[in-house]
């Protein structure tokens, strides 16, 4: 076919073409929106599936929910009043917030209270105290890691219950290492016993030990503590020496 044969039937040529392609374009029209239907038709269908399966809640349901949530509230509260009751000679606030003692376990702090009582000056250096107060009883990873405490209270204000809790939690440590340090100062304390005996016991650990023997004037005298029995002998004015002897309490 030549070129002004092409130009003067190309409209009927193309007319043709069109004809031919026109199936296949409409099937793939047809295919498309068929595909996009029943994904919107499986959406909606999903949608009304959900809500049928749905167990709407209606004001009867609200209404004991909320019943039940005010009656919760109230059992925690006559909880923590009882705690409290149990534990009111042992909550005992920092130095610097003193006149808090007056509130009772649970009572709402103001805001300025609790940024003040998480400060390491008020908080951390009780549990400082503690540690100190133990002595030479040593805590084995140190207090941070040996007693229950808060580690970090992050950048925001803290509720009064975490405020009231870590406080809890400090009291009864300090209960607990209160007791530890009863014992060290029982451990240190020694009572004079009348012993005839012990004049004689120290004079043999004197010999055994190379040390001078008991002059005639020299007092001896026995002190006895939980663990441990302590004899000591004096001169009785003047210079003279002094010795002791030591030993677990039988």
């Amino acid at each position: 076919m030549d070129k002004e044969k092409l130009i003067k039937y190309h409209f009927w040529i193309l007319l043709g073409l069109a004809i031919l392609l026109l199936p296949g374009v409409m099937v793939g029209v047809f295919m498309g929106v068929a595909e996009a239907t029943d994904a919107k038709k499986k959406a909606v269908q999903t949608k009304i599936s959900a809500l049928n399966s749905a167990a709407p809640k209606g004001n009867d349901y609200v209404e004991k929910l909320e019943a039940e949530k005010s009656r919760l509230e109230k059992e925690k509260d006559r909880v923590w009043r009882e705690a409290y009751s149990d534990q009111k000679d042992l909550i005992h606030w920092p130095a610097d917030l003193k006149r808090l003692d007056r509130l009772t376990f649970g009572d709402p702090i103001e805001d300025a209270d609790r940024n003040t009582f998480r400060k390491p000056n008020v908080y951390a250096v009780e549990y400082e105290a503690l540690a100190e107060s133990v002595k030479p009883t040593t805590l084995a990873k140190g207090w941070q890691d040996t007693m229950r405490v808060v580690r970090s209270w992050g950048d925001k204000t803290p509720t009064s219950e975490e405020v009231w809790l870590a406080l809890e939690d400090l009291c009864v440590q300090r209960e607990l290492l209160g007791s530890v340090q009863k014992v060290n100062q029982s451990l240190s304390e020694f009572e004079e016993k009348v012993d005839p005996a012990a004049a004689k016991e120290l004079g043999e650990f004197f010999k055994q030990s190379g040390l001078p023997p008991i002059a005639e004037g020299e007092n001896v005298q026995r002190f006895e503590s939980r663990y441990w029995q302590l004899d000591l002998a004096t001169t009785k004015g003047g210079v003279g020496q002094a010795a002791s002897s030591s030993s677990a309490a039988g």
